[in-house]
């Protein structure tokens, strides 16, 4: 399908963003696209009315069948941004009810970073009111298509990073080890789910530089973040549990780093195993694949190498968004008669129905099982 047919589809790109500087991600990212001459316009799903939080789907469920205003407020801001767009991408998977998505009569593209432990309360509940499944998590393929899903594809997440961003990396500098002072670096949170392995690695490798929520260094900036990574040689990648999912497998590569992730046998259908990344499957090869590296240097700057030019080839975010128009642009074109614009007054009116039930009373309780949960999970 030709690009000129690809840039007649107008996109709406609805976003989930913690803070200021996922928001200002998503709008650069969306930018770039219109500047490759793709309508998208991007609207974000977190709005500050709702504290930035996406809702666990029990709270979001109960928001929404009791006529939260705040809820109903962003949906009917989402609806004017709805107007004349041909396709809804919803990009982290959360905020949108799925009753209020069946209300919508255009395509529906549903995406998450799929992890066991957010199933129940983020996809399960919301992803079958959708059209289309873009998976980041190649390990939950089968789990999609488990609850009936027929559209079920992968989509691997990508870098944070663009092309641009690490320009003045070259196959030389790349190779060049002496300019790499630091052996090892992980920069991620402590989480309940990899404390204990992060734990039994610094006990081999106590100088790693190691940043993050709860980690000794703490946060570090963004900036200082990409300049780590330049400098250094070999980044560990710890999953909570199944992966490989989240931006560092696809982040380490871009700068050149010798990646060693876990998840082995997922890994290797997205990388070639010890020739662009090296895998494991418990910690104790963790600890014997790094030293291994740090010891043969030569093999380890050419692993990084042949990584960073497969993530050129196929993980940096212009390519990541060419699979997604690919697949969309299939779905849409194959079904034009289905797909017509929704009328967002006829929807407006539903949601102003339902706020004005008197429905929306939350209980003292709930109020309070909901503000537990949140300091629990901060515990």
């Amino acid at each position: 399908m030709s690009d000129d047919l690809h840039k007649k589809i107008k996109y709406l790109w609805v976003y989930s963003a913690s803070n200021k500087w996922v928001v200002s991600w998503h709008e650069r990212l969306i930018k770039r696209r219109r500047e490759r001459g793709y309508d998208v316009i991007g609207f974000c799903n977190t709005p500050l009315s709702m504290q930035r939080r996406w809702l666990p789907f029990p709270e979001l469920d109960r928001r929404w069948k009791g006529g939260d205003p705040k809820l109903l407020s962003m949906y009917e801001s989402l609806l004017d941004c709805l107007f004349d767009r041909d396709v809804l991408i919803l990009y982290n998977g959360a905020n949108l009810h799925p009753e209020f998505v069946k209300l919508l009569s255009i395509l529906k593209v549903y995406s998450a970073g799929d992890d066991p432990e957010s199933t129940e309360i983020l996809t399960k509940p919301i992803a079958p009111a959708f059209d289309i499944h873009l998976v980041n998590n190649i390990a939950c393929l089968g789990m999609y298509r488990s609850w009936g899903l027929k559209n079920v594809y992968f989509w691997p997440l990508g870098s944070l990073s663009t092309i641009d961003d690490v320009s003045d990396l070259t196959e030389e500098s790349i190779i060049d080890v002496s300019k790499r002072k630091i052996p090892i670096v992980f920069l991620g949170g402590v989480t309940a789910w990899r404390k204990k392995r992060q734990k039994e690695l610094m006990k081999y490798f106590p100088n790693a530089f190691v940043a993050g929520r709860g980690q000794p260094r703490g946060y570090i900036s963004w900036n200082e973040m990409w300049q780590t990574y330049r400098n250094s040689q070999i980044g560990w990648n710890i999953h909570n549990s199944s992966g490989p999912i989240n931006f560092r497998t696809y982040e380490l590569p871009a700068y050149g780093v010798m990646q060693i992730c876990d998840n082995k046998a997922n890994l290797g259908k997205i990388y070639q195993l010890d020739k662009e990344v090296v895998g494991f499957d418990n910690i104790n090869e963790c600890i014997e694949k790094t030293h291994y590296y740090l010891d043969n240097k030569e093999e380890q700057r050419e692993i990084a190498l042949a990584g960073w030019c497969r993530w050129k080839k196929d993980y940096h975010p212009d390519q990541i968004w060419e699979v997604l128009i690919n697949v969309v642009g299939k779905h849409y074109f194959e079904n034009l008669e289905r797909w017509r614009t929704s009328n967002p007054n006829e929807i407006k009116n539903v949601l102003k129905q339902k706020q004005n039930s008197g429905y929306f009373m939350v209980s003292i309780r709930d109020r309070i099982t909901d503000a537990m949960s949140r300091v629990l999970k901060k515990i």
